[in-house]
């Protein structure tokens, strides 16, 4: 088995890196930023799986303070909306100490996660999975004004296997509209995805 650097490495060295940057494999956490082309968005990457073992979601406070605060504040400076993304919602960021895991005492959990997030005004929503459900919330903010989305996709592995296009327009009246599209993929005809996505057998 590979270590997390070492994978990090691996994948770093394929192609474009597929975001994967040194400073991700130096910390060991799978985590990057990248502007979308043409547009003022800016995605910021998070790496929320426990190294430390359990399923829960784990970030500490170092990513916090040494990663997230210095993106979040870099994409503020240069006028750019951001969607954070991650694997686990911020309900599911725990101290890392559930089934198997151990628990970590610099663990940043929901709240605390919730409130960096909000004190940013051009955070437009927080992507995320884990649950298997489809949900969008918005996450205000309990010591100000902030606030923000909060969307959560299901898992291709589980009925309905659906995915889920984001859209983000400027409306051309100071403000953006977001449109969330869940949809199914094709399989008229194709016998072999229609047994095999389990549409057949629910």
């Amino acid at each position: 088995p590979l270590s997390v650097p070492e994978l990090l490495a691996t994948v770093f060295a394929d192609g474009d890196g597929h975001g994967i940057t040194p400073d991700a494999i130096a910390a060991g956490r799978a985590r990057y930023a990248f502007d979308v082309d043409g547009t003022p968005i800016r995605f910021i990457v998070l790496d929320t799986a426990a190294p430390t073992g359990s399923a829960d979601g784990l970030l500490r406070q170092g990513e916090i303070d040494d990663f997230l605060i210095p993106e979040l504040d870099a994409a503020q400076a240069a006028g750019q909306y951001v969607i954070v993304t991650s694997h686990h919602a911020s309900g599911k960021l725990t101290d890392g100490g559930g089934f198997g895991g151990m628990a970590q005492d610099d663990a940043v959990l929901t709240e605390p996660f919730r409130e960096v997030l909000a004190s940013y005004p051009n955070v437009l929503m927080h992507l995320a999975g884990h649950t298997h459900h489809h949900r969008a919330s918005v996450i205000r903010s309990t010591l100000g004004d902030g606030a923000y989305w909060e969307v959560e996709t299901a898992a291709l592995a589980d009925f309905p296997h659906q995915l889920r296009t984001v859209e983000i327009r400027d409306l051309d009246n100071g403000f953006l509209g977001i449109k969330l599209i869940a949809f199914d993929f094709q399989t008229e005809n194709d016998p072999i995805a229609e047994e095999e996505i389990g549409r057949e057998h629910v």
